[in-house]
């Protein structure tokens, strides 16, 4: 029995869209910016001077060029602040990836066929996710805040800047639909046409077993020769 439910479809949407700024972030440039305009030579081309931080590249901005250098934090080990690129790229991958999947499932088999134990999986695939993603972000804070890549650069410093805030609000984000996935899972009735999950089925017949009729007890039913 397959039946039209707007909340999996929300559901379905919202993860998705997750997956779509967790990916986004992953890619900005900026998760932190560090510029200078003190002591700057008049004659020069630039006259803010620094650079920003992806999780994927360094740019540097200087007198005269402009540079962009290719960050590898697995394979170079001195590299300032690994651990913070290291946990922020695993986290934002295995959020996209989370969300992809429960989005599928509940745009593509959350109408129909419910499992009430994956949906619950998937309920606490994006709490767990979500809370990596926030954890992963406050620490990249944390790290970027105590060791700038150059402490002389400090007039004008993002310590979290446009990547990191949409790494946040995804983890944030992620974690509230958990939760709301979670109480769907547990609901024991019909939502907006969408059948219950398959624990509340007769699994024999994949069926949906009517509800109890009850009625009161009378006497006839406790001593029915006192009714003789």
């Amino acid at each position: 029995m397959c039946g039209c439910s707007l909340r999996l479809l929300a559901l379905a949407a919202a993860s998705f869209g997750v997956a779509v700024l967790a990916t986004t972030a992953e890619g900005q440039a900026k998760w932190t910016a560090v510029w200078t305009t003190a002591d700057v030579d008049p004659d020069c081309k630039h006259q803010r001077q620094g650079g920003y931080y992806g999780l994927f590249f360094e740019v540097k901005q200087g007198c005269r060029k402009r540079t962009r250098e290719k960050l590898e934090p697995f394979k170079n080990p001195h590299l300032p602040n690994r651990s913070a690129f290291t946990t922020s790229r695993t986290s934002m991958t295995v959020l996209a990836l989370a969300s992809v999947i429960v989005a599928a499932y509940y745009a593509l088999t959350g109408l129909c066929g419910r499992v009430r134990l994956i949906e619950r999986v998937a309920a606490l695939a994006m709490i767990g996710s979500g809370g990596f993603a926030l954890v992963s972000t406050g620490y990249w804070f944390y790290r970027f805040d105590k060791r700038p890549f150059d402490d002389d650069l400090t007039d004008d410093r993002d310590v979290c800047d446009a990547g990191c805030q949409m790494a946040f609000a995804a983890g944030g984000v992620s974690m509230i639909l958990g939760f709301c996935m979670c109480c769907l899972a547990s609901a024991s009735d019909p939502v907006f046409g969408a059948p219950v999950a398959a624990e509340d089925t007769d699994d024999k017949f994949d069926l949906e077993m009517p509800p109890t009729l009850y009625r009161k007890i009378c006497i006839a039913d406790v001593a029915p020769c006192c009714m003789r």
